[in-house]
């Protein structure tokens, strides 16, 4: 039940405050007292669980005294603060409203309302809002999540559409799941379907989103069984009449999928919640945030430190690869060199730059769940207007490659078709490494990974397919030149099979 707001009293107020100035990192725990109708409700915040400073926080805690006994109630949290409080609080509940009204399985609304209404000439919180939703135990979805649960979403989300809402922000982290349910999450983002023919697309747009979320190397037969059983969840003919959706679903999907990697790349550059950005007159570090501590922030202030405290791995004219430790792990650092004035000019000129390309490409084989060296942070300097040596660091994934580890006719076997399965994977990405010499798929846990992506490019792309590109051909002869003879011949065939496939 709704309720006016009323002036939030001191540690209420301490909180909105700091997220108003954008703090990543709120104190914990802190209380919050939610307006009522008789005593106040208090919530004790233990954990954040997702917070976009200035705007929104979702947090877990518990509602004191509230169950039988006195006893503490565990529940989750939104609160909205910002200039966009008010609308984003109402969206949040009409979501809630109309995924309860849908029958689809959520967790429970309990409470909403305005924490204050920005009256008051000393009231500088402006309008900041709640809504409470009971704590239900279960996990969120993984990126990759068993058949069993991903058809139990593909389920939910035709029982959705069958009465007339969607998910507009689709992915798998939306969805909660334990031994009894599946459960939709993130309501604000539940929106009414349009009606007619809009209605039909926007329902294979929002599928074909979801079949997105699976690795690209899933089979047609996954694609095709995700799709009927969709089919079988709808009552409406235009769904489970069709023979052709599937093929429908297969163009769309990977028009989403280049869509969902777009946008994850745009913001690979930004201040965001999986990244970390500084930015000053001389220089840009972005690092993942989870890796990021003082190591890495040393790291950005004096890297040739680091640097010539490293073991050199290559010491080559345009770029220095070495191994180093950084908050406890062994990384690899490739600083990409300027050998003199004319190039610096060539690469202020390129844009992006040779490490930011291959910071972007390492990111995209890793949304895309290809096997490559996970990218932990960029550093990009500058001198004046011209850009100056630049340094991305990596994941260390060993040092057995494939041309190490080929020695026999049986080895060959072995890994040939990963090989075939790892090209033939970036070509239905629409990928062209241009270097893929042995000595860039790097074994580690039984897998190849695909490393040194500062080359690759993706070709051109029209509405459901990548348009064919040399550069296809070219990736898979400059395997092949690895080798010759008996070891030679297990990837040409492998090739050859992925190709009549």
């Amino acid at each position: 039940m709704s309720r006016s707001a009323a002036t939030p009293d001191a540690s209420t107020s301490a909180v909105l405050q700091a997220l108003l100035s954008e703090t990543r990192e709120p104190t914990l725990p802190s209380l919050v007292q939610l307006p009522s109708a008789g005593a106040p409700s208090q919530i004790r915040i233990t954990q954040s669980l997702r917070l976009l400073p200035g705007h929104r926080w979702v947090v877990a805690g518990t509602r004191v005294g509230i169950q039988e006994g006195g006893a503490d109630a565990k529940v989750l949290l939104k609160l909205f603060v910002g200039p966009k409080a008010k609308r984003h609080f109402a969206r949040e509940l009409a979501g809630a409203q109309r995924l309860a009204a849908s029958g689809v399985p959520t967790p429970a609304l309990l409470d909403h309302g305005a924490l204050a209404d920005g009256a008051g000439a000393d009231n500088r919180l402006g309008y900041c809002a709640f809504v409470l939703y009971d704590w239900v135990e279960a996990e969120t979805l993984t990126v990759a999540p068993s058949e069993a649960d991903f058809l139990r979403v593909v389920t939910t989300v035709a029982a959705m559409h069958e009465q007339g809402v969607q998910q507009t922000d689709m992915h798998l982290g939306n969805f909660m799941v334990n031994d009894e349910q599946l459960l939709a999450v993130d309501v604000s983002s539940i929106e009414a379907l349009p009606n007619g023919r809009r209605g039909r697309k926007a329902q294979l747009d929002n599928l074909a989103v979801l079949f997105a979320q699976r690795y690209v190397t899933a089979t047609q037969r996954e694609l095709v069984g995700w799709t009927q059983a969709y089919q079988r969840a709808r009552s409406a003919a235009w769904v489970s009449d069709d023979a052709s959706l599937p093929q429908q679903l297969e163009k769309r999907t990977q028009t989403q999928r280049y869509l969902r990697v777009f946008r994850y790349l745009r913001k690979s550059v930004r201040d965001c919640t999986e990244f970390r950005v500084e930015l000053s007159d001389t220089q840009r570090f972005v690092c993942v945030r989870e890796h990021f501590d003082e190591s890495f922030a040393a790291f950005a202030r004096h890297p040739e430190r680091v640097m010539n405290n490293a073991e050199v791995l290559k010491a080559g004219n345009t770029a220095t690869v070495v191994r180093a430790r950084l908050g406890g792990r062994s990384c690899i650092i490739k600083r990409y060199n300027i050998k003199n004035r004319q190039h610096q000019i060539l690469q202020t000129l390129r844009r992006p730059g040779r490490a930011e390309r291959s910071w972007r490409n390492a990111l995209r084989l890793q949304f895309l769940g290809l096997p490559t060296a996970a990218p932990l942070a960029l550093l990009e300097t500058w001198r004046g207007a011209l850009r100056d040596t630049a340094y991305l660091v990596l994941e260390d994934l060993g040092n057995e490659d494939l041309l190490q580890a080929v020695q026999t006719l049986e080895d060959a076997q072995r890994w040939a078709p990963q090989a075939a399965s790892l090209l033939g994977t970036l070509r239905y990405c629409g990928l062209v490494h241009r270097d893929t010499k042995a000595t860039n798929f790097i074994v580690h846990n039984n897998q190849l990974h695909l490393i040194d992506l500062d080359s690759m490019k993706e070709t051109a792309y029209y509405y459901g397919r990548w348009r064919d590109h040399p550069g296809y051909n070219k990736d898979e002869a400059r395997l092949l030149r690895n080798w010759t003879g008996e070891l030679r011949a297990p990837f040409a065939e492998a090739l050859a099979r992925l190709k009549n496939a």
